[in-house]
């Protein structure tokens, strides 16, 4: 498989450089399952480090050196992975099969840095709070890029009538050709020989008509997928900008300017900037 390219080169790395080389650091871990290009399991291991850090937090322990050095990279190496992108019926049933993980994952990750209790677990200092908070911003813009793909649509898709209708259409041009087929055949006489000849041609038939049944339904599971996934992420994306402005108003309080800079990080032009305040400062 072919290494995952975390989507922001741009986005400032963790301290603690080291803590990749160890093989049984969960950042190491996390970083070689995107090296291997295993996208799955990625957002799986990540959801379980995410557990870990809330295990331990509701423990009130003190977190160890190892929990500080590896929490900041779980929390980039999240924010900075690609979604999955649903351009295939292999893609939506892995989807499909892991829950939608990379979607809520990201989510989760982005609440979680709201909670000063886990904004903890980074240095202290100023370049933490810049870092968390572009963290949470590449969260955001991962987000806005997956309804900027080909398959979204803030509306349901549908399987329509027309081509459930050339589906069928298919299946029964197959059909009468073959019939015309093995009619031919018959005409030439009979016996075992003709026998072999109608049973390959009506075997033929009957692999085109599941192929053909098979397209349908890759069709009908990537409609599907992505028609459920498109509504899940207006949904996501709903609750995370009042998170997003929530983590930005308590790392930077009083500072306009500062959050300003971190919502068109996030990918709000300038125009969309003031209704983003505006929607996610407004009481339910």
């Amino acid at each position: 498989m072919a290494k995952i390219q975390l989507f922001d080169s741009s986005l400032v790395k963790p301290d603690y450089p080291d803590v990749l080389k160890n093989i049984q650091a969960p950042a190491s871990t996390l970083k070689k399952l995107l090296d291997d290009g295993q996208s799955g399991k990625f957002f799986k291991e990540a959801a379980v480090e995410l557990e870990r850090i809330r295990e331990l937090a509701a423990e009130n322990e003190f977190p160890s050196e190892e929990t500080r050095k590896n929490t900041p990279w779980i929390f980039y190496f999240i924010a900075n992975t690609p979604l999955v992108v649903i351009d295939s019926a292999e893609q939506a049933r892995c989807a499909i099969n892991n829950h939608d993980v990379d979607l809520y994952l990201k989510e989760e990750a982005l609440e979680m840095l709201t909670i000063s209790t886990y904004r903890d677990l980074f240095p202290d200092g100023k370049a933490s709070r810049e870092l968390m908070a572009s963290y949470g911003a590449a969260i955001m813009r991962s987000f806005l890029n997956g309804t900027k793909s080909k398959s979204y649509s803030d509306k349901p898709i549908f399987v329509s009538d027309e081509e459930v209708k050339a589906m069928l259409k298919r299946d029964i041009k197959i059909m009468e050709n073959t019939f015309s087929e093995i009619a031919q055949i018959q005409k030439k006489g009979t016996g075992a020989e003709t026998d072999k000849k109608i049973n390959d041609v009506s075997g033929d038939m009957n692999k085109r008509i599941n192929d053909n049944g098979q397209q349908f339904q890759d069709h009908t599971v990537m409609v599907n997928t992505q028609t459920s996934r498109n509504l899940l992420l207006k949904n996501i994306i709903e609750r995370s900008e009042k998170n997003f402005m929530i983590l930005l108003t308590d790392l930077f309080p009083g500072k306009k300017t500062e959050i300003r800079k971190y919502i068109k990080m996030a990918g709000y032009s300038d125009q969309e900037i003031r209704k983003f305040i505006e929607r996610t400062l407004e009481k339910d």
